[in-house]
C-alpha cells in the first residue's frame, strides 16, 4: 500500500533522472568544494563545467523523453499477428498466444507508465503488462474479444475505474480448452 498519490508517484518517475543527477551535481560541489579552496581550484574548472553540461543535456533528453511517454501514454509497441500478441518496450517484452492465455487483467496506477496497463498472462507462468497508452495497444480489447466470456464492457469499466490496483477482467473457464502453438 502506497501512501503517496499515484499522481505524485508518476511525477516523481518522470523527473527520477533530472533529480538525480542534480543530486550528483550537489555531491559533486560538497566534495570538490574544500579542495576547490584549498589547491589549484582553477585547473578543476573546465572540468566543473563540462560536468555541469553533460548532466544538464541528460535531463533535457530525459525530461523530453518524459513528456513524449506522457503524451502517448505509455511506452512500448504492440503487434497482433496470427494470434499472437507481441508486446516490446524499453525494460523487456514478452510474445504470447492468444490461444494459450489463462488471465486477462486491468492494472491501475502503481508501477505502470500512463497509470493504466493490460497484463496477461498463460499456462507456462509468462507474462506481459502492457500500458493501455502503448503503440498499438488499441488492438488488444479487439483480439481480446474473441476469447470465451471475454466482456468487453467489463474491460472497458475497469479501464475507466479510478482505484488503484489490479482487478482480473477475464479468466480461462475450462484450462483443457487452451490451445498452446
Amino acid at each position: 500500500m502506497s501512501f503517496l498519490r499515484p499522481e505524485a508517484v508518476a511525477a516523481v518517475r518522470r523527473w527520477a533522472l533530472p533529480l538525480g543527477l542534480a543530486a550528483v551535481g550537489l555531491a559533486m560541489a560538497v566534495i570538490w568544494l574544500p579542495r576547490l579552496l584549498g589547491g589549484n581550484w582553477l585547473a578543476l574548472v573546465p572540468l566543473g563545467i563540462a560536468a555541469l553540461v553533460l548532466m544538464t543535456a541528460a535531463a533535457l533528453a530525459q525530461s523530453a523523453l518524459a513528456g513524449l511517454w506522457a503524451r502517448f501514454g505509455g511506452p512500448g509497441l504492440v503487434t497482433i499477428e496470427e494470434g499472437r500478441i507481441s508486446y516490446f518496450g524499453p525494460t523487456g517484452g514478452a510474445i504470447l498466444a492468444l490461444d494459450g492465455l489463462d488471465l486477462v487483467q486491468i492494472v491501475v496506477g502503481g508501477d505502470v507508465p500512463g497509470g493504466r496497463a493490460w497484463r496477461l498472462a498463460d499456462a507456462f507462468g509468462q507474462h506481459a503488462v502492457i500500458p493501455a497508452g502503448a503503440n498499438g495497444a488499441a488492438k488488444l480489447l479487439d483480439s481480446l474479444g474473441t476469447l470465451p466470456g471475454f466482456e468487453v464492457v467489463h474491460a472497458i469499466a475497469a479501464m475507466q475505474r479510478a482505484r488503484p490496483g489490479s482487478e482480473d477482467i477475464w479468466r480461462r473457464p475450462d484450462p483443457s480448452t487452451r490451445r498452446l502453438g
